[in-house]
């Protein structure tokens, strides 16, 4: 369908028309324009303490399942301790649907919604955060969990609102690089978690180091929750000066109020559009490859390398990961910024996602760790710097549906992608051979170049910018 047919465009096309006159609501004013950045700066610790606490148990594993069960370290009391990151990739596939109506706005009052969803999410952060401090007692696992639990719900509220706060506080030459932003706080809180638990906590002094850090991450999620009810307690814009307009920062009004469309029925739209579907998969396989090669990269790295890695190396390996895809991502939205180069840009990324891939496949084979370890790293930029892409690509495809909706289905592709896919490759390793898991990588490998051809197949006219351009 071209954009000149499409009928909610040239509906939203009329409404943005009659927006740039008669809303001050949406316009973004010289007084302004550094408030965004602090709602961005907001969000992005909402975000980062969400993962830090998701983080929080696995770099020490074995010392958590000691201190809660008295010693007994055992398969069960170890997947007890492991159900606290499962929980967060369980709970958001099953909230996400549910939760899209807190976003929707009300009328003639853009940014309600974000602003109430992104509330809600980091008071039930905070709950969450307080919980698991009270749950930091021997004897009070099940506390801990309901805590874990709350805050897992909390993520839905945050995983994908980046592209929809971006679209909503931002000028069209910012957008891209506020996702970017918004995006890699989580991959940060995630790379700090596994940083921060190993730091605090020693065998030695547990019962002291436990309580602290989690009551130290309780404290961060209460800043978080104040600083953001301080950023949104005001509207996206200004409108202390209406006479200083300039309409290269008008703001695009909410699409689900502007089209009078509930957070389900534009759900509809999209499921009918074909592109999302190899979206969905190719997205998903790429970001599921990477939290599955992250939580096995233990098994990937030491049976292969038994002389030259040890636990502390493959931690190295998976902080670097992350932390270089954080530039990355930025570099990126920079570039999309500039050029609006969606297709080439996720195109180019998902390749180099295979390849690398590929490349840890190969270097295991012919053990070289070096290579492994670099090819490990180019995975982790082009697995993080597709994250904010792909959101902003399927705004800009799918508008004007409100940028949370798909992002929200597309983190939900991630999360059973990744669960599907380490828990395929996990059973799938052979324990007979040195590289114990040759099969899975490989697999991985296959998947990964499967998903370019999806991506390939994604296509389309960007609907937000023609939008855009017509008023």
């Amino acid at each position: 369908m071209s954009s000149e047919s499409d009928p909610l465009l040239l509906s939203q096309r009329h409404i943005n028309s009659k927006n740039i006159t008669t809303s001050s609501d949406t316009i973004t004013t010289n007084d302004s324009k550094w408030w965004c950045w602090f709602v961005l700066f907001a969000f992005s610790l909402l975000s980062f303490s969400s993962a830090l606490m998701w983080d929080t148990f696995a770099p020490c594993l074995y010392i958590f399942a000691e201190y809660y069960f008295d010693g007994n370290v055992t398969t069960a009391t170890i997947n007890a301790i492991n159900a606290m990151a499962l929980i967060y990739m369980l709970v958001y596939p099953l909230a996400v649907q549910p939760t899209l109506r807190f976003f929707e706005d009300k009328k003639d009052c853009p940014g309600s919604g974000l602003k109430r969803g992104i509330l809600i999410g980091a008071f039930l952060n905070m709950l969450g955060g307080a919980i698991r401090w009270l749950g930091s007692a021997q004897d009070r696992y099940l506390i801990l969990l309901l805590g874990q639990t709350i805050a897992a719900v909390a993520q839905v509220f945050m995983l994908s609102i980046p592209p929809r706060l971006a679209g909503t506080w931002f000028r069209e030459s910012k957008v891209n690089l506020s996702t970017s932003i918004g995006v890699s706080s989580n991959n940060l809180g995630v790379a700090a978690g596994s940083i921060w638990a190993p730091l605090a906590i020693q065998v030695q002094t547990m019962t002291e180091d436990i309580p602290r850090l989690l009551f130290w991450q309780f404290l961060l999620c209460l800043l978080a929750l104040v600083l953001v009810y301080v950023a949104f307690s005001r509207r996206p814009g200004n409108t202390s000066n209406k006479n200083n307009l300039n309409n290269n920062d008008v703001t695009m009004p909410t699409t689900a109020t502007s089209l009078k469309m509930n957070a389900y029925d534009q759900a509809k739209v999209l499921w009918s559009n074909r592109s999302f579907f190899h979206m969905l998969f190719s997205y998903g396989v790429v970001n599921g490859g990477q939290c599955a090669l992250i939580t096995l990269l233990a098994q990937i790295l030491l049976p292969s390398f038994q002389n030259q890695a040890d636990e502390g190396y493959v931690g190295y390996v998976g902080f670097m990961m992350l932390l270089a895809g954080i530039p990355a991502s930025w570099i990126v939205g920079i570039y999309l910024d500039r050029t609006f180069q969606y297709r080439i840009t996720c195109n180019a990324l998902s390749i180099l996602s295979s390849l690398s891939v590929a490349g840890i496949y190969i270097a295991i084979e012919l053990q070289y760790l070096p290579a492994v370890t670099f090819n490990c790293i180019i995975f982790g930029i082009a697995s993080s710097a597709i994250i904010p892409a792909v959101f902003q690509y399927a705004s800009e495809l799918y508008y004007p549906i409100d940028e949370n909706i798909p992002a929200g289905y597309l983190c939900t592709a991630s999360n059973f992608s990744g669960v599907l896919l380490a828990a395929v490759m996990g059973w799938t390793e052979n324990s007979s051979t040195v590289f114990t898991m040759r099969l899975p990588v490989l697999g991985l490998v296959i998947m990964t170049f499967l998903s370019n051809i999806s991506m390939f197949r994604v296509n389309g006219p960007l609907k937000r910018k023609l939008g855009s351009s017509t008023t």
